[in-house]
């Protein structure tokens, strides 16, 4: 029945800018757990030092360091839940002259690694000195938040350098950690499945945690990025797929058994919206909604609100759709499994229900949006990481070290991360593939999943050993 079903068989303009030859980098800074806060950032995502760089620094999110090598007497960004950002720099002068050459400062926001918003850019002193006070849009969750300080030539926005960094927070964006690093935790409170009809999903919440779906019992299961995890039962969990973080602040869940999508708080609480959906193979957050797939026939592509009313759409096009995620284009974009033989395609739906389809001459496994704002997908039978521009432009990656790649997410770093056989694969948005081993997974029936978590690094379920692991990136912190 779910032959095509995922894996199983499945990266100047001002003269003072060149002058300056801004490039930079640094050592992390200490970072501030978020306390009562600003009273105008109550509610604090983010509150951290910052840093200036120098020119051993590696890019962060593909953004380069500068030219010479900066220091700061202090800084320090705080980012509320509103919105509401406040930098304040103070000396951020360039090592060797002791001055600031650059006229205009502006920050960026980062949510795992994928660029949220840039301020407008404010005066930046010969002292080196600036204060930015402004209200970003935030996305319905923002994992690991990070902030880098970008030279600007104008006060007008489109001279603003968002390629190059001169500084960022110690917390979210520090290059503290050497990627690859991998952790397995195990607990009696695991329970994934290698049934070829369950699948493991995971996902970061809202509340720093990672929360994954245990079809081996029917509970879902919350880890701490220490290791600590309990699992939570409740009226509708059966056999769930796929899980996500909901506009809410709360989890939702696809369940495959119960034809139903459950809403879980972070204190556990599960209310299932029973008859919502027919076997959810893939669910995520986006337009004010729950969105997820409906794969058995009639294939369709659901909507959920936040109070439980559903809404379903289908087309020609639709067979046998699987993961979904949000485009950078404000759409959702959607695998479709197929048929043995046809049917195959990238799907992508807008709040409204006009469908498009992009064919593919084979099946894909799964789907991410990228930072540099294309969709990434798997191709398990290829042995090949897809990419689609949201003008629907095609294109493939293949190499040796790429080997039935199941599940896919972006990555704080701005790369592509991935599950495969026996290891985690990761790739850039130009398609420089690196892989790192984890004896079992993807060997057995049962799909691993992955996602970003709120330290910065990848975590990933692996239900051929029971456990959940987690892989340092190039900005875990």
């Amino acid at each position: 029945m779910r032959r095509s079903l995922l894996v199983s068989s499945v990266g100047v303009a001002a003269g003072a800018l060149a002058t300056a030859g801004l490039v930079g980098a640094s050592a992390a800074a200490a970072s501030h757990s978020a306390r009562a806060g600003h009273p105008e950032t109550r509610g604090e995502l983010l509150r951290a030092v910052l840093t200036p760089s120098v020119p051993a620094d590696p890019a962060i999110f593909g953004v380069a360091s500068g030219g010479a090598p900066w220091r700061l007497t202090r800084g320090q960004v705080r980012l509320g839940k509103s919105g509401r950002l406040l930098v304040d720099v103070h000396g951020l002068v360039l090592i060797t002259t002791r001055a600031n050459p650059v006229p205009d400062l502006a920050a960026s926001l980062y949510c795992s690694g994928t660029l949220a918003a840039t301020t407008a850019p404010v005066r930046f002193s010969a002292k080196g000195n600036a204060r930015i006070r402004a209200t970003v849009s935030l996305p319905a969750f923002c994992p690991a938040p990070a902030v880098l300080l970008n030279p600007a030539a104008g006060r007008s926005p489109s001279e603003v350098k968002t390629t190059i960094y001169i500084g960022f927070d110690g917390a979210g964006a520090a290059p503290a950690t050497r990627a690859g690093k991998i952790t397995i935790f195990s607990s009696p409170n695991i329970h994934l499945s290698t049934s070829p009809e369950s699948a493991n999903g995971i996902t970061a919440g809202p509340d720093g945690a990672l929360w994954f779906t245990n079809p081996g019992n029917n509970t879902i299961g919350r880890i701490t990025t220490l290791g600590k995890v309990t699992d939570y039962a409740g009226k509708g969990i059966g056999n769930t797929w796929v899980i996500t973080a909901g506009p809410d602040r709360a989890l939702w869940a696809g369940n495959w058994d119960t034809h139903s999508i459950s809403r879980i708080t972070t204190a556990g609480k599960v209310t299932t919206f029973p008859g919502t959906a027919n076997t959810p193979t893939g669910i995520a957050a986006g337009l004010g909604y729950l969105w997820y797939t409906n794969w058995a026939a009639p294939s369709s592509i659901g909507r959920i609100t936040t109070s439980g009313t559903s809404t379903s759409f289908t087309a020609a096009g639709v067979v046998y759709p699987q993961d979904i995620t949000r485009g950078s284009d404000g759409a959702m974009w959607f695998i479709d499994g197929g048929v043995p033989g046809a049917d195959y395609s990238i799907g992508r739906i807008t709040k409204s229900g006009a469908f498009t389809f992009y064919p593919l001459a084979d099946y894909p496994g799964a789907i991410a949006a990228g930072s540099d704002a294309a969709l990434w997908f798997t191709y398990p039978v290829n042995n090949a990481i897809g990419r689609i521009t949201t003008q629907g432009v095609l294109s493939s990656f293949t190499g040796p070290s790429i080997t039935d790649p199941g599940h896919i997410a972006a990555g704080p770093d701005g790369a592509l991360w991935f599950t495969e056989t026996s290891a985690i694969g990761r790739i850039t948005t130009n398609g420089q593939v690196t892989t790192y081993a984890v004896p079992g997974l993807g060997t057995g029936t049962g799909q691993a999943d992955i996602a970003a978590g709120p330290d910065g690094a990848m975590w990933f379920t692996n239900p051929a050993t029971n456990t959940i692991g987690r892989i340092t990136t190039s900005v875990t912190h």
